[in-house]
């Protein structure tokens, strides 16, 4: 099964940037790129399309960091039908910092005098607001395993080089729907911010459209392309892409029979990239989330593709 990636830190965001120095999977994290930094010259030749390259910069701008500081009781001893240990069973009820990555699925705005907004700071208002949202987020199960890690989970948006320009969304129980067999969960966040839930909406859209578009005109790219580009969060740290290829893909199937891609693949990844988003060109769709790190190489959850 591998290890999972995702980053503890005892000392908050002190220790996360102190983990990212001392880090030994990548020590000078070279094959990581800033989102600020990234260009058309990144991809590999062959690929430099200005349509990937859209594709690529708006799944950075949803690429989001999640931080749960409560580990669920319910976290299984091991991972199903077998004998590895699943992540956090041996802390389960600690209020450790855990972070790892994620990618805003979806936005839905509420307008409602009986249910008004539910974040933490409405929640402690005379005067909570009426309209609000939930901004839909999908990550791996083990980052979210369940509503008793949702409801203490955050969420940053456009933490792309430091927090100070980010925003923070704030995790809800309900509504946490998890995969256990493919490593896969959505979880769901409110605000009351009008104008970033206009800007998320517009993102999704957009991301959705140019996704198609590339999809349709793959055949113009490389017929043999193995692309594969992840964006995450290393070590709750900023935001950055790294490009690599796949090596593996194979079929994975659940209890229910239904059946799933995963991919493993060179694309460098650290603590802290469990959850975070896998482009791989090609794909018919885009489900596939960072799953972690095994002897061949990295891998993702199960996906359709």
């Amino acid at each position: 099964m591998g290890t999972h990636e995702t980053e503890v830190s005892l000392e908050g965001e002190l220790g996360l940037h102190r983990r990212y120095v001392m880090c030994t999977k990548h020590p000078d994290h070279k094959d990581f790129i800033s989102v600020k930094d990234f260009t058309l010259q990144h991809l590999p030749a062959g690929h430099r399309d200005d349509d990937v390259f859209d594709l690529i910069a708006t799944l950075s701008q949803l690429t989001v960091r999640v931080v749960v500081t409560f580990t669920s009781w319910a976290r299984p001893e091991l991972h199903p039908r077998s004998e590895t240990a699943y992540p956090f069973y041996n802390i389960r009820g600690s209020k450790a910092m855990r972070t790892g990555s994620g990618r805003i699925w979806g936005v839905r705005k509420y307008l409602s005098d009986d249910n008004p907004c539910p974040c933490s700071s409405c929640v402690r208002s005379n005067t909570p607001s009426k309209h609000w949202g939930r901004v839909y987020i999908y990550t791996a199960t083990h980052v979210v395993f369940d509503s008793s890690e949702g409801q203490r989970a955050k969420v940053t948006f456009g933490y792309d080089v430091d927090l100070e320009h980010s925003r923070v969304l704030d995790g809800v129980g309900e509504g946490v729907v998890s995969d256990l067999d493919r490593d896969r969960c959505v979880m769901s966040c409110v605000t009351c911010d009008a104008p970033l839930l206009d800007r998320l909406t517009d993102l999704v859209q957009h991301y959705r459209k140019v996704y198609r578009k590339v999809h349709q005109e793959s055949a113009r790219l490389p017929s043999d392309s193995r692309l594969a580009v992840v964006i995450s969060h290393p070590h709750g740290c900023g935001k950055m892409v790294s490009v690599g290829e796949w090596t593996r893909r194979e079929k994975i199937s659940d209890k229910m029979g239904l059946i799933d891609t995963q991919y493993t693949y060179s694309t460098a990844t650290c603590a802290g990239s469990s959850g975070a988003p896998v482009y791989v060109l090609g794909t018919s769709w885009y489900t596939l989330s960072h799953s972690g790190a095994g002897e061949d190489g990295n891998f993702s959850g199960g996906g359709w593709g």
